[in-house]
């Protein structure tokens, strides 16, 4: 009796051709959390930063310091921009105080699309989160409306304005 073999081991004419029958999303597709132009903000504040960190390390004063930013806005706000660094990780601590309550915001500045959100208010014994949101997790138009808001408002009051030849 002879033996029927399913698997030839030196067959060698095997070929794969994967088929791509999907269409590609368009721009209008693709799910973009923060706006287009709070993106960008972001981004130049990433590098805004890091031009900041390279400024500190040359002047080698002896201690460290730190890139942080205070700013003032509307209806008694005071907002404060400054890096985190979390492992490999690259995040904005932006927070927006006023009479009431805190918001802060942790963007990731290589994919500002990627944001926690929480909203704290002052109590006796410390402080309350009455409010809180990732954006990796989960969706709310609104509060991804008001963090681009946040950003297009605050972001460009501490970058640089482009220079001007006259």
């Amino acid at each position: 009796m002879q033996q029927v073999s399913l698997y030839n081991l030196n067959h060698k004419n095997y070929s794969y051709k994967p088929k791509f029958e999907g269409r590609y999303p368009t721009r209008d597709d693709l799910v973009t959390v923060m706006p287009f132009k709070a993106r960008k903000l972001v981004k130049k504040m990433d590098k805004f930063i890091e031009d900041e960190w390279t400024e500190i390390k040359k002047a080698d004063t002896g201690f460290s310091a730190l890139p942080f930013y205070t700013l003032t806005g509307k209806k008694n706000e005071v907002a404060t921009i400054k890096p985190v660094y979390q492992g490999y990780n690259k995040y904005i601590l932006f927070e927006i105080t006023n009479d009431k309550n805190t918001e802060r915001i942790m963007i990731n500045r290589q994919n500002p699309d990627l944001f926690r959100f929480e909203r704290t208010v002052e109590t006796d014994f410390g402080y309350a989160t009455t409010k809180s949101f990732n954006s990796a997790h989960e969706r709310n138009e609104d509060i991804e409306t008001r963090v681009g808001k946040y950003v297009e408002e605050y972001f460009p009051k501490v970058l640089p304005r482009p220079k001007v030849d006259q």
